[in-house]
């Protein structure tokens, strides 16, 4: 029987202090399959530029989405629908 893929939805909001922890956190896990979808809520500083930089040498699927901010309800929203 094949594991079921884990979708973990970061929605993100001038988080670039801390987003690279969180996704090396995310990144230890030792559950696959894995997948990362990064959600940036209109930030104004470098969180997208943070994110995409941690997650491009990753061995598992990753995907960073920016929309214009709405919320973290939203963000969690897109992330749930692009999983």
């Amino acid at each position: 029987m094949t594991a079921p893929l884990v979708s973990l939805v970061i929605p993100c909001y001038n988080a670039a202090p801390w987003i690279a922890e969180t996704l090396q956190s995310c990144l230890a896990q030792t559950y696959r399959p894995l997948e990362i979808i990064v959600v940036d809520d209109g930030s104004t500083d470098t969180s997208p530029t943070v994110a995409a930089a941690t997650l491009q040498t990753a061995s598992i699927p990753y995907r960073c989405l920016s929309i214009p901010n709405g919320g973290a309800s939203r963000a969690r929203n897109v992330g749930w629908q692009a999983a």
